[in-house]
């Protein structure tokens, strides 16, 4: 008698027998696991590709920003398309600029006599929720999920600044994933 075991594969509850072995991790039609370690491989490579975008993003590192996207990846927040990963990269160079700006008022605005100015938080945190990976194939792959920026203000205090929703398509170019096309709604 074989025993049966249950495998939960691209949000699909699947009967495996035997519930161990190459065949446990097959994909539905296949003979082999080799699609479903792929499958596993490629939803693994993707979730690394949301963690390094959110950590450039917090860090304020423009070259691992703009190294998540392919070179003609388009960048879509309301009206405003970036295209290519030099434009891209200038979400981070132009979000550093105004963090200085920023903060050289705040230092000066009591000097000056004037009220104070809100300094620029002392961290950002980009939250990530409710993600979907969609596998088109083996080079194309859709992404959907909730996004909220955690913002400090020194201590313990924190605040959601923004948030919204990311639809993204991606391509696995070299063998790894990337932006094609990253789109944020509010």
């Amino acid at each position: 008698m074989k025993a049966l075991g249950w495998l939960v594969l691209a949000g699909v509850l699947t009967a495996a027998a035997p519930a161990f072995g190459p065949t446990a991790l097959a994909a539905p039609g296949s003979s082999d696991g080799a699609t479903a370690l792929r499958m596993i491989e490629d939803r693994a490579a993707i979730e690394a590709l949301l963690a390094q975008y959110s950590t450039g993003l917090d860090t304020l590192n423009p070259d691992l920003y703009a190294s998540c996207f392919t070179a003609d990846a388009e960048f879509i927040q309301g009206d405003t398309v970036r295209k290519g990963q030099a434009e891209i990269r200038k979400v981070i160079t132009d979000l550093i600029a105004s963090r200085d700006k920023r903060a050289a008022t705040a230092a000066a605005a009591p000097a000056a006599g004037g009220a104070p100015a809100e300094a620029p938080p002392t961290a950002m945190h980009h939250v990530i929720t409710n993600g979907v990976i969609d596998l088109v194939d083996a080079a194309n792959a859709r992404h959907r999920s909730y996004w909220m920026t955690v913002l400090g203000r020194g201590g313990t205090r924190f605040e959601v600044a923004a948030m919204g929703r990311y639809e993204d398509v991606l391509v696995k170019q070299d063998g790894r994933w990337l932006f094609k096309q990253r789109k944020i709604l509010r």
